[in-house]
């Protein structure tokens, strides 16, 4: 039986860090809507602290995850320049960013960390 793990206000958010000399890009996406699956009744709960949450990769029983109407936020380190902000800014929002900043240097480190926290609901589902 397959559980659905939804956090009550939205609570999810998704973390890509990119890196180049000593600079630093991070793109958040806020998801307004999300859920998690798990193949069985998830077992974390019982250590679960809402104002914390947990990394959705680290829930045992993980299956999948979606995702619903996100909003980009970017975060710039203290040196990259105003101008190279607008720049990496424009590319950002493209939907091939990662390829288009592999190509100018800016290297991924391959982690994307996607937290929920707040209050959950588990439910069984057959989705």
């Amino acid at each position: 039986m397959r559980y659905k793990i939804k956090p009550e206000k939205g609570h999810m958010v998704e973390k890509e860090r990119f890196i180049k000399e000593n600079k630093e890009l991070i793109i958040g996406i806020l998801w307004k809507n999300g859920s998690v699956y798990t193949e069985s009744r998830p077992t974390f709960t019982n250590n679960y602290d809402p104002k914390i949450g947990i990394q959705i990769f680290d829930i045992k029983e993980y299956v999948g995850h979606e995702t619903i109407d996100g909003e980009v936020k970017v975060f710039f380190s203290e040196t990259i320049l105003f101008s190279e902000q607008d720049f990496l800014y424009a590319i950002v929002k493209e939907s091939s960013y990662h390829e288009v900043l592999r190509g100018f240097g800016w290297e991924n480190d391959e982690t994307t960390d996607i937290v929920i926290w707040g209050d959950l609901t588990i439910t069984k589902t057959d989705e």
